[in-house]
């Protein structure tokens, strides 16, 4: 039963190009919603600091996905750049 449940939670799921693509648009969209959620909540006010961590850290790992992937574009054409020349 133990094996079973770790194969389930360790399996890799594979989702559509354009999905993947879209997601850390739509991590940075949810954190500024977030954030924004935060600003207009006046009787549920315990739950604006989490509502404001939760915002910053999709904001922010959004970003850091986005600048990974446009590093890892940036080197790829500068290597194939340089092996042709």
């Amino acid at each position: 039963m133990r094996s079973r449940i770790r194969d389930i939670a360790f399996r890799k799921i594979w989702i559509p190009r354009s999905a993947y693509a879209v997601l850390p648009y739509l991590y940075i969209f949810l954190g500024i919603y977030a954030m924004t959620a935060a600003l207009f909540l006046r009787h549920w006010s315990w739950i604006v600091p989490y509502l404001v961590l939760i915002g910053v850290g999709c904001a922010h790992g959004g970003a850091y996905v986005l600048s990974l992937r446009y590093r890892h574009r940036r080197t790829d054409t500068g290597d194939d750049a340089n092996l042709r020349e």
